[in-house]
Parts: C-alpha cells; structure tokens; sequence
C-alpha cells in the first residue's frame, strides 16, 4: 500500500490562498465591467451621440486590457494547466466578442442605427454566451480549488492535534511508571532494614550475619557481633562510638534536608508542567474555534456564491426580455410606417374623389379610412408604450440583480479574508504547540533527574536513619548492664549519646 501523503505545510497553504485571491477579485471586476459594456451597447443604440460612441469605445478598450493583464497574473502564478486553459478560452471569446462590439461601434458611429441593432441583438448575442460559460467556468473552479484547500488544512491540523495528544498521553504514562518505580525503590530498602532491625532487636545475629547489604549495615552487624564477644572493650570505647553516633546523625539530617529541598524542586517543576498543560489546552481549543469559524465562513461562501450564479442568470433573462420587448418595439415601427403610407394613399385618393362626380361620398369614404388608421395609431401607440414600461421595468430588476451580485461578491472577498486570517492563526498557534511540547520535554527531563536523585539520597538517608536509631537503641539497653568504675553505672546515657538518638529519630521521621 502506498505512504499516505503528508500534509501541507501552512505557510504553503496560505501563500496558495492569497495568490489565487487577487485574480478571483480582479475576475469579478472585469465580468461587471463587460456587463457594463454590454448595457452601454443597448444604450448607445436609442442614444448614438458621438460623445456616447467615444466614451463606450474607451470602456472596451479597458476592459480588453484588464482582461489581458489578468491571463498574464493566472501565468505569473503558475496556475494548473485546465485554469490555464479555462482563461485562454475566455480571453479568445471576449477578444471575439470586443472585435462584434467595435463593429457595432464602427456602424454607429456611420450613423447605422439600424445594421448596428441588427449585429447587437443577433451575433453579440451568440458571442456573449461562452464568455458566461468559461467566467462561470472560472469563478467555479477557485471555489473548488479554495475548498480542497481548507480541507488539506483541516487534515492537516486534525493530524496535529492527534499527534498532541499522543505525545501527552505518552508523558502522563511516563510520569506515572516513574512514580512507581520511585515508591519500590524507596520502599524495598525499608523493609530490608525493618527485617534487619526486627532481627538484631531479638538477639538473632545470624540473620544480620547473611544481610546481602556491603554498606554501613553490614559494618554495625559485624560491630555488633564483635561486641557480643568483647563486651568489655565496648565499654571502654562507648564514649568514642557515642561521638562518632553524633557526627553520623548530623549527615543524616543534612542528607534529610537536601532531600527535602529535591521534593520542593519537584513539586515547582510539577507546577511548570501543570501551567505548560494547561497553555497547550487552551491553544488547541483556540484552534479548534478558528477552524470550525472557518467552515462556517467557507459554506456562506459556497451559499454566496450560489445565489450570485441565480442573479446573473436572472440579468441574462432580463436581457433576453429586453432583447424581445425590442423586436416587438420594431414591429410596432413597421406597423406605424404602414399606417404612414397608407396615409399618403388616402391623401391621394381624397384629392382624385374631389376632382369626381359625388364629392361627399368621396368625403365619407375618407373620413373612414382616416378613422381606422386613427384607431391604428392609438393600439400601435399603446403596444409602444407597454413595451417601453416593460423594458424599464426589466432594466430595473437587471440593476438591481446586479447590485445583489456585487454585495455577494464583495461578502465572498470578505469571508475568504477572514479565512486567511484565521489560518495564519492557526500556524501560530501550532507553534505556540511546538515550543509548549518542548518546555514540557524538558521540564518532565528535569523532574526524572531530580526523581532520580532524590530516590538515591532517600534509600541511604532512612536506611542510615533506621540503622542508627536500632543501633543506638542496642548500645544504650547493653551498656546499662556494665560499671565503668566503682560506684558509676553506664545506666545513665552520656548526653552526646542521647543527642545521637534524638537525631537519629529525627532523620528517621524526615
């Protein structure tokens, strides 16, 4: 099975969005700008000013020129091959579609009314159509490409986000094995000694004897069994070993307060990685917040963009409308010119009746053929005048599609911001992740070190606590049994040799 690919990082990702950014703006100026041109064109038929003509002409001519510059923006970013393609194609047909509208620029600026709305509504017509469909077509692919995009980059941070958790559940796993190594390693030599001390305080010395420990254990069980041979030199050398018992509780309450002084470095460094834990939550829940705004953002920019389609297909239908209200408009002219040239035939006809025989029939006839071309008039008028409220009322409903248009693509511009926004967001906040795993490493480095040395200190301090305590406990009860001199009894401890017991319980508590 092949490797998974891995993910995008983010600086890409979001370079990727921007450059594609600019020309998704620059194409939506440019499809309103041909619209423009487009109703410029219908305009200059009913008004051929030459000042009109002039300035329409100039709006084309800008128009092809930020058509060019923005093929030249698609190939400076290095687009894929079929948006290549897609904007070849649209540039093709809007260069067909400027050379019909300079003939019709040409025709009315010769005053061709009639050859110039004969090329307008007839092949501009047939030249608009695939400059909808390839615009459509491009606007249609950046959504498509802004999508697979946010979907790399929420797999992306899923990924990171597991990776997170792992990591974190490999150090609570890690610090609890550590835990419980620390606890046997503290407790084994205890119950050692608490074996040994049961032993030497019943008087068995043969347990002492097979003691596995090479330290100071062995050398007072081998003391010991020396002074159950030699009783009398013990005596003599009591105030010597009572000493020696003083200087041995004083190290063990300083091996007592450095330990005390690890569990505080401990317990600082347990609160650092607490306060790590807790930055890294709050990050990784800020991310999750960017990216589901994010979604939202992007399916209101998939709605927009639906209903922008719906707008413009509703001003092509308008237009079309428009382009029949006009024809109709025409016929009415033709009627309207009929009814002029039968008005010259009755003139004709009312001068060849006054010459006649019967001049008031000739009268009568006249007046009913003016009173039905008067009627004629009234019903081509009235078509004329329905038609022209109708092409006012679809020009309206075409402007105001358009403004709908425009505020959708300017709220589409607006999310895809804040989209960008929010992923540059979510790159700081994965190194934010980064530098909070590292301080975590090595605070949870520093906490094994310090386990580690603490666990040494521990297993001598208590072992040389409890080793002192009972050795002390036996010299005292075996020295009360003997006289250093006549009438002195060694029943009363010497005060270094009380002070020795009282440290060595001390250290024995700590």
């Amino acid at each position: 099975m092949a490797a998974a690919p891995g993910p995008m990082r983010p600086q890409r990702l979001v370079g990727m969005h921007r450059a594609h950014l600019v020309p998704s703006q620059q194409l939506g100026m440019i499809i309103r700008k041909m619209m423009e041109n487009r109703i410029r064109v219908m305009q200059a038929l009913h008004q051929p000013t030459p000042e009109t003509v002039a300035e329409h002409k100039r709006q084309i001519i800008s128009t092809q020129d930020d058509i060019s510059a923005l093929v030249d923006a698609y190939r400076a970013a290095s687009a894929p091959s079929d948006q290549l393609q897609i904007i070849a194609s649209w540039n093709d047909s809007s260069l067909r579609y400027k050379d019909g509208i300079d003939a019709v620029i040409e025709l009315l600026e010769k005053d061709d009314v009639s050859g110039a709305a004969d090329i307008a509504y007839t092949d501009l017509q047939q030249l608009y159509q695939p400059i909808v469909a390839n615009a459509s077509a491009m606007l249609q692919r950046h959504l498509d490409t802004d999508s697979a995009e946010f979907r790399r980059a929420q797999t992306s941070y899923a990924r990171h986000i597991a990776f997170a958790i792992a990591l974190m559940l490999i150090a609570v796993a890690t610090a609890a094995w550590l835990g419980f190594a620390l606890v046997d390693a503290i407790m084994r030599p205890l119950r050692d000694a608490r074996a040994l001390a049961s032993a030497i305080g019943s008087g068995d010395l043969s347990a002492a004897v097979i003691d596995r420990h090479d330290d100071e254990i062995g050398d007072i069980v081998q003391a010991i069994l020396n002074i159950s041979g030699n009783l009398r030199g013990l005596t003599r050398d009591a105030a010597i070993a009572s000493d020696t018992t003083t200087d041995a509780a004083f190290r063990i309450a300083d091996d007592a307060r450095d330990i005390g002084l690890h569990v505080i470095e401990q317990k600082q460094a347990l609160a650092r990685i607490a306060s790590q834990t807790h930055e890294l939550r709050k990050t990784m829940e800020s991310q999750l917040e960017h990216a589901t705004a994010a979604h939202e953002l992007v399916g209101d920019n998939v709605t927009l963009s639906a209903s922008s389609r719906m707008a413009l297909q509703q001003v092509i239908q308008s237009i079309d409308t428009v382009q029949q209200a006009t024809n109709r408009i025409g016929d009415i002219v033709t009627v309207m010119a009929s009814i002029a040239s039968e008005t010259d035939l009755i003139a004709l006809n009312a001068a060849e009746n006054a010459r006649s025989s019967d001049p008031r029939h000739a009268l009568e006839l006249v007046v009913d053929e003016v009173r039905n071309l008067a009627k004629r008039s009234r019903s081509a008028s009235s078509g004329a005048r329905r038609m022209m409220s109708e092409i006012a009322n679809t020009l309206d409903r075409c402007a105001t599609s358009l403004r709908t248009c425009r505020e959708r693509l300017d709220t589409i511009g607006v999310h895809a911001n804040e989209v960008a926004h929010l992923m540059a967001s979510n790159i700081e906040n994965a190194h934010a992740h980064a530098d909070s795993a590292a301080l975590v490493d090595a605070e949870l480095l520093k906490l094994t070190r310090l386990a580690e040395d603490g666990a040494d200190l521990s297993s001598q301090t208590m072992e040389r606590a409890v080793m002192l305590r009972k050795s002390a406990e036996q010299l005292l009860y075996r020295m009360s049994f003997f006289t250093l001199s006549v009438g002195e009894s060694s029943a009363k401890a010497s005060p270094s040799s009380t002070l020795a017991l009282q440290t060595a319980d001390s250290g024995a508590e700590r």
